[in-house]
């Protein structure tokens, strides 16, 4: 349970180790201080990788609690001497040291050195403790040891075996591990408690099984003892002595005397690749290859199934219950196949909700009530219980596994759930940014530090630990949550840890508070002054149901001028019509989000948030970026920009922010994300943008076509832009963009909102293009002839884009067009879609074409297209749609009108 403290520790000692050398080059203890502390606490990572230290003697969890308290008070010091640093005005960092020394001998900069010492000192005196850290290999991450000391065991679930709603995935199971002569892997995969291991039992013990295989064995992996583990079950099935202690000699054995039999080996709770290597060593000859043997893995991990099976119908996902199926299991459990009683329904309901559909939590909370008093207070006992602190709770034992097998960079990544409420869909974006704000992530020799954290999402869903609330068009993830009982376990890790508290739900919070969500409950007003003396060693909150309103002066009273060391502060919603003063003094302060606040003004002492990253203001009503902001060197994300709902589809919905000229120069080197901003009349902002060489996403309003050269110039430069969002100062301005000749290699996502004479030919070089708006272009060409080559195009929006009368989707074009919208175009009387044109189309969107009396010819070829959404269209028109949906029936595409 010290793993997130470590982890915080080593961030922050990585961060500062260089700025410490520095300012105390002439203190040698100081400096090997340092070293020494780091090297403790990389041994302790690499110790917790492969151990939980609730296993260890009670000796070592008393030194791990006192090493979690030392890992809060390293980065609390190493904290306190980065803000000490930066306060001091006007001096470079080589002279902060003998400037405070000069000034003032009781400067707290000269705590530093003996609060070093105190710490080792400490350190020292966990002698148990750093016993066990003598044999740990850091390179490895893994505790030394006997790989062979422990034997396979075959271990099933204690539970009773539950095949509710299973009987469909038992006997594709089976017909896969019986039928073709050939050694095939097999996989189920499904989250932790989905029944991997009782579904793979009742195929076990199958006598259809059974009978085909020669040798059958159960493996429970963990670690590298998996060849032991499978050498031994063979033998002890040929009754036969245990060979000699020597791995070669093992791996020959098996290949000489089994390589012709029939095998079916099970490989329980497979988490590692390695695993699978040692068997394709020991057991995979020509004739094992021929032989019909399987291997069947039960695992958490989607990815890495797919490594090892060489079919996805080899894959056998498990997914939540259904609620009938689930209903009927818990009911089997808990009333022994009988009805539950009226007055147990509301509880039982929520209990099973609250088991997320995973059978293993419903057995053990049914079969649990089924031992307790059928009345309502009991039930409420156990439904409370699911998520508790207790090593014995379902949520316990059916997490801490896949927890424990995470890497240790993927833990603190899935922790940051547990601020968040339940049930609460995350923006991908969002999490990402804090994420790299905490430091979890860093950016390598090939991605940025947010292109990593992505990753880190990623892997976190196909361990099936996180889960997708909403795809965007492209498929990338755009909402993700957790479900109830791994937020329940989370958020049980996170007290454990200290990694966060929740003020609103109760009236306690733990000593040392790191991390921070503000939940106002209606009618019950927060009592600061329980927390008060905590906050000063915060490092992120947030706020969380802004609409029960927490006033601006407690705001910036209560809350935020009791902070000193916070590097995150989340307060989307808030009810702020004022930026807080008390921000300001926030110096370490990383990520500021203040979204969706009716704040107006962004004051000049912005200047003091050095170390600011992300600066998040959308949907506020700022218009203006003071020219303070060139001190924000560290800057990587600005987003200031505010939808005008009333008019969202008029050319001036967007309303953005207008810079100091001076802006974008000084914070052109880390700058990843900049939109909305308008382009001034001068056109300094169009020539600064080829400074900015790491952007990602760039959007600009009020472009002048006298602005063009220059900003492609400027453009071209951007290799990692991968969104471009450029929107005219009128309709009737034209964006002149056809000096590009070398446009972003990378570019996905194009939105141009302004007149253009033509589609610039420079976008069909855009192979890795997705999604393009063309919108107030008004073009004579035909625009199809260029964007029907682009290989990867996903959505299609042309928005009085064309003033030409006919559009022809060619056949064999727009191969991966699934969503296309025609809005607004006014010459428009015919639309032909051929055949094997668009073949991947799913959504057509068609709006205020007044002349289009007729559907698209063609429409019915489009064998996945769901309904089409029409909005103001001609009364033609829509009698059309309705006698084409009477003549073909049900075909999706008819069946709705918007």
């Amino acid at each position: 349970m010290v793993e997130i403290a470590i982890t915080a520790a080593l961030i922050i000692t990585n961060k500062v180790l260089p700025y410490i050398i520095q300012v105390f080059k002439n203190h040698k203890n100081v400096v090997d201080g340092v070293d020494k502390i780091h090297l403790w606490l990389l041994r302790i990572q690499a110790y917790l990788c492969d151990t939980d230290a609730d296993e260890a003697s009670e000796q070592i969890k008393q030194e791990v609690r006192i090493a979690q308290d030392l890992a809060n008070q390293i980065e609390d010091v190493l904290d306190e001497f980065m803000l000490l640093t930066y306060k001091e005005e006007n001096s470079s960092i080589s002279k902060i040291w003998n400037t405070a020394k000069a000034r003032n001998p009781f400067h707290p900069l000269h705590q530093i050195p003996s609060k070093i010492a105190s710490i080792t000192n400490r350190m020292d005196a966990l002698i148990s403790f750093n016993q066990a850290l003598l044999h740990v290999d850091i390179s490895r991450g893994r505790v030394t040891g006997d790989p062979c000391s422990v034997s396979g065991t075959q271990r099933f679930h204690k539970e009773e075996e539950v095949v509710v709603g299973f009987e469909r995935y038992k006997e594709d199971l089976i017909r896969h591990s019986i039928v073709g002569q050939r050694l095939e892997t097999l996989a189920v995969v499904g989250p932790g408690g989905a029944g991997k291991t009782l579904l793979v039992k009742e195929v076990y013990k199958d006598k259809r099984v059974q009978r085909h295989f020669d040798i059958l064995a159960w493996i429970q992996v963990s670690g590298t003892q998996i060849l032991c583990s499978i050498i031994t079950q063979f033998l002890v099935k040929r009754e036969e002595v245990l060979p000699p202690a020597n791995i070669t000699e093992f791996v020959n054995k098996i290949k000489q005397q089994y390589r012709k039999d029939r095998w079916f080996i099970v490989l329980d709770h497979f988490r590692a690749v390695c695993h699978h290597e040692i068997i394709l060593n020991a057991l995979l000859s020509s004739d094992s290859r021929k032989s019909g043997s399987r291997i069947v893995m039960t695992t958490e991990n989607t990815n890495l199934a797919k490594q090892f099976v060489c079919s996805d119908k080899y894959i056998h996902r498990l997914r939540e219950l259904e609620w009938v199926d689930a209903w009927k299991l818990f009911c089997n459990k808990a009333f022994r196949g009988g009805k539950c009683p009226l007055e147990l329904v509301d509880w039982s309901e929520m209990i099973v909700t609250k088991c997320g559909g995973l059978p293993f939590a419903i057995a053990h909370a049914g079969s649990l009530l089924s031992k307790k008093e059928q009345r309502p207070v009991e039930w409420k006992k156990v439904h409370d219980s699911l998520g508790s602190d207790s090593s014995l709770s379902i949520t316990r034992r059916i997490l801490l596994p896949s927890y424990m097998d995470l890497p240790h960079q993927l833990r603190p990544c899935l922790m940051y759930f547990s601020t968040f409420p339940e049930d609460y869909s995350i923006e991908r974006e969002r999490l990402v940014r804090l994420w790299v704000a905490e430091g979890y992530v860093e950016k390598t020799h090939h991605n940025s530090a947010e292109e990593e954290a992505g990753n880190c999402l990623k892997e976190l869903i196909e361990r099936n630990l996180v889960k997708v609330s909403k795809y965007d068009f492209d498929g990338r993830v755009k909402f993700c949550r957790v479900e109830n009982l791994v937020h329940d376990f989370l958020r049980s890790r996170s007290r454990e840890e200290n990694f966060a508290s929740v003020i609103g739900e109760s009236t306690s919070v733990n000593n040392v508070l790191r991390r921070v969500s503000v939940h106002p409950h209606d009618g019950i007003p927060i009592q600061w002054e329980h927390f008060e003396d905590q906050l000063s060693t915060v490092r992120a909150a947030f706020l969380f149901d802004a609409q029960k309103r927490i006033s601006q002066s407690d705001l910036g009273n209560k809350l935020i001028s009791k902070f000193r060391l916070l590097k995150i502060l989340d307060l989307r919603d808030a009810a702020l019509d004022e930026f807080p003063k008390e921000i300001v003094e926030l110096s370490l302060l990383q990520y500021l989000c203040l979204r969706r606040t009716n704040i107006e003004k962004i004051p000049k002492s912005i200047k003091k948030l050095y170390f600011l990253e992300t600066l998040d203001l959308k949907q506020t009503r700022v218009k203006y970026l003071p020219k303070e902001m060139v001190k924000l060197v560290h800057l990587r994300h600005l987003l200031v920009y505010r939808y005008n709902v009333n008019g969202y589809v008029s050319f001036g919905s967007v309303q953005g922010v207008e810079f100091n000229k001076d802006i974008l120069g000084s914070i052109s080197n880390r700058l990843q994300k900049l939109s909305m901003v308008k382009v001034d009349k001068d056109g300094n902002t169009v020539k600064q943008l080829g400074a900015l060489l790491e952007l990602r996403k760039l959007g600009l309003l009020n472009v002048r076509g006298e602005d063009g050269n220059c900003l492609c110039e400027s453009v071209q430069k951007m290799v990692n832009l991968s969104t471009l969002d450029l929107s005219s100062t009128t309709e009737t301005e034209h964006l002149r963009l056809n000096s590009m000749q070398n446009p972003p290699p990378h570019l996905q996502r194009l939105y141009l909102k302004g007149k253009l004479e033509k589609v610039p030919i420079w976008i069909s070089k855009l192979s890795d293009l997705l999604r393009i708006h063309l919108k107030w272009s008004g073009m004579s060409s035909d625009p199809l002839q260029i964007l029907e080559e682009l290989p990867n195009l996903m959505e299609l929006q042309l928005a009085e884009a064309y003033t030409g009368d006919k559009l022809i989707f060619r056949a064999g074009k727009f191969k991966k067009l699934k969503l296309l919208q025609i809005e607004k175009l006014e010459n428009l009387n015919t639309v032909v879609m051929q055949k094997r044109a668009m073949q991947e189309l799913k959504k057509l969107v068609m709006i205020n074409c007044r002349n289009l009396k007729m559907l698209p010819l063609g429409i019915n070829y489009l064998a996945h297209l769901e309904p089409i959404v029409i909005y103001n269209m001609p009364e033609e028109f829509m009698a059309c749609v309705k006698e084409n949906g009477e003549r073909h029936g049900r075909k999706p595409c008819f069946r709705y009108l918007l």
